[in-house]
Parts: structure tokens; C-alpha cells; sequence
């Protein structure tokens, strides 16, 4: 069975998170990740905490680069987005605020 733009709302609703940014809350699917950041050429050895949320595109109309986004209750920032090819929804790349 193909998931439709029908199921979405469902889908994004049963198995979502909370996503707020500027006031504006929706829901999104999370999933995390560890990213290799490079000091130099030479030493791959800084770590990375992020994640990616998927959410409904165009439900958070002011997303851009570097906003304040809170994710599940945890503060993040927007490294950046890309909608899917389908283009339901738009992922959101983040990473945890220190």
C-alpha cells in the first residue's frame, strides 16, 4: 500500500512531534542523525547532534536558515530545508542549540 497525500494528516498527527517556530506549531516526523564535521583536512573527529523533521510543506511560513525552532520541546536551529519530490513535505535540517 502507497501512502497518499491523503494519509498524511494522519500519519503526521499518530506519529509526529511538536514543531513550533514563531509562534506557529504544527507537527513533523523526527529522525537523528550524527554528521562528521572536519577541523581541518586531516581530523574528521567533531560530532555533530542533529536531526531531521519532516513536516507538512508550507505549514511554517517564515522557515528559513538560522531561525529558532523548537522541536519536541528541544530548541534548535535551522541549518536548512528541501522539500520532497513529491512536494507534501519539506525537510528540515536541525541542529541542537548548546
Amino acid at each position: 500500500m502507497t501512502l497518499g497525500d491523503d494519509d498524511l494528516p494522519v500519519l503526521l498527527e499518530e506519529q509526529g512531534v511538536p514543531v513550533v517556530l514563531g509562534g506557529v506549531a504544527t507537527r513533523g516526523i523526527k529522525r537523528r542523525f550524527t554528521e562528521e564535521m572536519l577541523r581541518d583536512s586531516d581530523a574528521p573527529d567533531l560530532m555533530s547532534r542533529s536531526i531531521i523533521v519532516s513536516v507538512k510543506t508550507d505549514s511554517l511560513p517564515s522557515l528559513e536558515s538560522g531561525a529558532s525552532i523548537t522541536v519536541d520541546g528541544v530548541p534548535y536551529t535551522v541549518r536548512r530545508r528541501s522539500e520532497e519530490a513529491h512536494g507534501s513535505l519539506t525537510r528540515i535540517h536541525c541542529v541542537r542549540v548548546a
